[in-house]
């Protein structure tokens, strides 16, 4: 759609919902067409008798439906690929999620007039019915004539049915019920705004915390958007005609306003009682696309019941929590260069950098405003200007070979951490520097798809990515890396920047190709570094750095329902979280695990991040920094421990658009 979202087109085209696409649409004229006189053919022939010729006009009937099918399809893809072309301005998100052909069909139904816009002629509501009924009973052995005759009865009758119902529908008067049902649901819509408004009024009081501040607002934005469904019709009055009558739900909005959490057995029986008023509509079972709306409706209350994170500490430990990452903060914002850079080994920059601008927006802080704007602005502009001219960011040359530490080893690391971090933070920033990110990414996406698809040596690493160097035909790929790498482009898709589902696809694949089945080294973690097939004489380095990664990985690409994803949550739930001098890569597998335990939410993060917190704090040097005390994270340097252990103490925060639930 054009940015006023007048109409559909394509570049070059006329106006109309499919100009551009006249010859398909010509052609999707004259089958359907075909198709209407063909069926009408076969029914003249049984009205003669002629039972084998009109058997050979409706076999033609029912290629034409396939075919039209498939064109239409074939329409849809044309247009999606026209649009892939044109030019956009502030594209909404929920338009880059691949339609299906019924979701396709469901939006032409709803354009005006569809059918006086694709040249069909008025036909019968019943022709898909009277075909597939047809081809079920002929399957079945019945008699060509008996089994037309029969779908032919039924399908007139459902159609008289269905009109004598609507014509009653249109013309009569709303009962009393009804007339209720409605001024309950506008009173259920008024309770919504009232909350809304009474969470915004005590997000602003002077004496809550900054954590139950945040909770608040979090909640409120939840109510927001379910205020805005209704407004835009995406929650029916259906919906709402059963939902008011639960006292359950106006004792739940009550609880939410005043911050309390929702027990799980009062989730269940408000579940229950939706799944009773709801799912039955008019004595009958709704068709697909309101069974979705409904399924959708009640996941976005379980969110709004079910996000808080501050259970798994008492206020006190909050309180301490967030001292603990202000601190922080304040030491990492003194170690700032004049360049905009947070010190660390050249090699690892500008990852480290982008890194300590996540841990400030992490906690609330943005570019250009309050304590530390100008410092992150900076910081900003120093990881842009090391962007080269084939799309990745690294601060040195990077050349082969991929030696330890080198360039060529840690830029593909750098170059996913700095698009991440501007994933992050593009929708915080305006004016020129908005467009000089917009640009960077676009750039970044074109070298980082190109790594990811380098011919790998072996086929297990399709997918991934890892060093600079061996390239093609003899790359590779592995867990740390790819990691990284696919939260850049989840933080891009979040951004609206154009990702194909491809890409994830690709990559997710890895990542579960690296999951290790072998129970018996199930000891440290349950993820290898990389897959079985591709080190064969490799050490696996199962860690709980890789674990936590792969976790993650599986849980933002919207694979938690994957077995391994429940083996890993189960291992994290029967081990302890480790003391620093017990994990080589500590503030990295913290990051990481903390993460993952938020996505996983519930009692497994409640027993796990106050683990995670104590460990960190219990690290925490009087000035406010972290540091490692051996590995590589201590040749990185204390602005890279102290960024991580900031981003691993503030999941809860919910701020950083790529770590929400």
């Amino acid at each position: 759609r054009d940015p006023d979202r007048r109409a559909l087109t394509a570049p070059g085209a006329g106006d109309g919902p499919l100009a551009g696409n006249s010859a398909s649409k010509q052609i999707l004229r004259c089958r359907s067409c075909l198709q209407l006189d063909n069926q009408a053919a076969a029914t003249f022939h049984l009205s003669e008798n002629r039972v084998e010729a009109a058997e050979v006009q409706q076999n033609k009937a029912s290629d034409g439906f396939e075919q039209s099918v498939k064109l239409l399809d074939r329409i849809r893809r044309e247009v999606a690929d026209a649009l892939d072309a044109y030019e956009m301005t502030n594209p909404n998100i929920t338009d880059l999620r691949d339609l299906t052909l019924d979701d396709f069909i469901a939006r032409l139904e709803r354009e005006p007039n569809i059918q006086a816009q694709l040249g069909l002629p008025e036909r019968p509501r019943n022709m898909r019915i009277y075909e597939q009924n047809m081809n079920a009973q002929e399957e079945n052995g019945m008699f060509l004539s008996d089994a037309l005759q029969a779908a032919k009865l039924r399908a007139l009758d459902a159609s008289k049915d269905s009109l004598e119902k609507e014509e009653k529908q249109v013309n009569r008067e709303m009962s009393e019920e009804e007339k209720e049902a409605i001024a309950q649901a506008k009173t259920m819509q008024e309770t919504l705004e009232k909350t809304l408004s009474t969470l915004l009024k005590q997000s602003e009081d002077p004496a809550k915390t900054h954590e139950e501040k945040q909770r608040l607002a979090a909640t409120a934005e939840n109510i927001r958007r379910m205020l805005e469904q209704i407004e835009q019709g995406e929650v029916t009055v259906d919906v709402w005609e059963k939902l008011v009558q639960t006292e359950q739900m106006r004792a739940m909005l009550a609880s939410i306003a005043r911050g309390e959490k929702i027990p799980d057995e009062q989730w269940n029986k408000l579940l229950s009682t939706l799944d009773e008023g709801l799912w039955q509509v008019r004595g009958r079972r709704p068709p697909e696309g309101y069974r979705k709306s409904i399924q959708q409706y009640q996941e976005r209350i379980r969110q709004v019941l079910t996000s808080n994170l501050s259970q798994a500490l008492s206020p006190g430990e909050w309180s301490r929590v967030e001292t603990s990452v202000d601190k922080g903060l304040s030491w990492l914002a003194g170690q700032q260069a004049e360049d905009g850079r947070f010190p660390s080994e050249e090699s690892a920059q500008p990852a480290v950098t982008a890194l300590a601008v996540m841990a400030f927006l992490s906690r609330g802080h943005v570019p250009d405003q309050g304590k530390y704007g100008q410092q992150l602005s900076k910081a900003i502009d120093f990881v842009l200007s090391t962007q080269k001219r084939r799309g990745y960011f690294s601060l040195l040359p990077v050349t082969p070979p991929a030696s330890h530490l080198t360039p060529g080893q840690t830029f593909t690391y750098n170059h996913s951490i700095a698009g991440l971090m501007l994933g992050e933070v593009y929708g915080m920033t305006s004016g020129e520097r908005s467009r000089l990110i917009e640009s960077a990414l676009n750039k970044a996406l074109v070298y980082h798809r190109e790594v990811q698809s380098r011919q790998k040596e072996f086929p297990s690493d399709i997918g991934g990515w890892r060093y600079g160097y061996s390239e093609s035909p003899v790359a590779s790929s592995d867990m740390s890396v790819t990691g990284w790498a696919l939260m850049f482009l989840r933080s891009a898709r979040n951004a609206e920047f154009n990702v194909p589902k491809q890409y994830f696809d690709e990559g997710l694949d890895f990542v579960e190709r690296c999951y290790e089945i072998d129970v018996g080294q199930h000891d440290k973690g349950v993820f290898r570094y990389r897959p079985l097939a591709s080190s064969m004489n490799e050490n696996p380095q199962i860690t709980l750095a890789n674990t936590s990664s792969a976790l993650l990985s599986l849980i933002l690409g919207g694979r938690q329902d994957r077995p391994s994803v429940e083996v890993a949550v189960r291992w994290f739930l029967s081990h302890e979280y480790p003391k620093p001098w017990q994990q080589p890569y500590f503030y990295l597998a913290s990051y990481y695990s903390s993460q993952a335990m938020a996505q996983v939410g519930g009692s497994t993060w409640e027993q796990i991040f106050p683990q995670i917190a104590r460990n960190l704090m219990g690290e925490q040097a009087a000035n406010g920094s972290w540091t490692s005390t051996g590995g590589n994270e201590k040749k990185f340097g204390p602005s890279y421990c102290t960024s991580l252990a900031v981003l691993s103490l503030t999941p809860a925060y919910q701020l950083l658009p790529i770590y929400q639930r």
